[in-house]
């Protein structure tokens, strides 16, 4: 990685957090899920409208995997492509909300929110969803 920022940047001193809320739709196909990676290991919470904030009656699926060096690298390589931010968000209702954080020794070099829809958000979402394509399925995470 040749972005100076991400020097330091190791899973046993890094955080990446993800999170994802879904498209505004009828509350049985609302999906939102929180990712955290650190430590070599990514813990998820997949649910539906507040769950994986803990603001719904809910409680949300929770899975977690071990991530290997080769899954890091892929991942910190494909998250500093990420663009800074959604276009085409002006005047769009119902979309989804995309946020990353990255954390490297309690300093905070990344954070990006994304609200898109339509189009842009699908862009958004394609590189959101390409970042964490190696632990995707064995977090569970939705595939939208």
């Amino acid at each position: 990685m040749t972005d100076p920022r991400w020097r330091d940047a190791a899973p046993h001193n890094t955080l990446i957090r993800f999170s994802w809320i879904g498209p505004a739709t009828a509350p049985d196909a609302h999906t939102e899920y929180i990712v955290e990676i650190t430590g070599g290991r990514a813990a998820a919470r997949v649910g539906g409208y507040g769950t994986v904030k803990g603001d719904g009656t809910a409680r949300p699926g929770t899975t977690s995997t071990i991530v290997s060096e080769t899954e890091w690298n892929t991942m910190t390589d494909r998250l500093a492509d990420l663009p800074a931010q959604a276009d085409g968000a002006d005047g769009c209702v119902g979309g989804s909300t995309y946020s990353v954080t990255v954390t490297v020794s309690g300093r905070t070099i990344v954070d990006r929110s994304y609200y898109a829809c339509g189009p842009a958000g699908a862009a958004a979402a394609a590189g959101y969803r390409a970042v964490l394509e190696p632990l995707a399925i064995r977090l569970g995470l939705p595939d939208r």
